[in-house]
């Protein structure tokens, strides 16, 4: 299934299409995906409350969205939101593709496009593919706090993140606010 091997090249960022719903809509039914992910919809099933999501996503300009695609196949997807008035980034990728570096790249490729700083991440605390990925992207752990999540129905550990300036070959006169 690919695990373990090293992603050389075919992984390319680009503007999410509404054809890329549907793809979007069934990882969020793989409920190990949802599990580690933690922070979801209420009701992952739930198409209507999935579209009207995607609607205001897609509509909101402070949003930046964007599909990862590799090799031509749509296998996740990378953004930032505001959330209390801080940037925040976000990604997914079809657990099919966890595991070769996918969302390390992908978040590197949008954090060359996306370069206001700081920017913001969270993870759940027993997440070790995201918090691992946030790490090697230059985030430094902010906190920790209890935070309800969807996907358990409980209250669990959410580790929070912040990249304060450029990283490494990055221009920090180049960044957006």
């Amino acid at each position: 299934m690919g695990r373990g091997v090293t992603l050389t090249g075919g992984l390319a960022l680009r503007d999410v299409d509404p054809h890329d719903l549907p793809v979007f809509f069934t990882f969020q039914q793989d409920p190990s995906a949802n599990f580690m992910a933690a922070f979801t919809a209420k009701d992952p099933g739930d198409r209507q409350a999935f579209d009207s999501h995607w609607e205001r996503i897609l509509s909101d300009p402070t949003v930046l969205m964007k599909t990862i695609v590799l090799e031509g196949r749509v296998v996740g997807s990378v953004g930032k939101f505001d959330m209390l008035d801080k940037p925040q980034v976000t990604y997914w990728v079809d657990r099919e593709f966890w595991g070769r570096g996918i969302a390390t790249v992908a978040l590197a490729q949008f954090l060359a496009v996306y370069r206001a700083r700081p920017v913001y991440a969270s993870a759940a605390a027993d997440n070790p593919g995201s918090i691992r990925v946030l790490e090697k992207s230059g985030f430094v752990r902010q906190g920790m706090e209890k935070s309800f999540a969807n996907a358990r129905g409980q209250e669990i550990d959410e580790v929070f993140f912040v990249l304060e300036r450029a990283q490494a070959g990055e221009d920090p006169r180049n960044a957006q606010h």
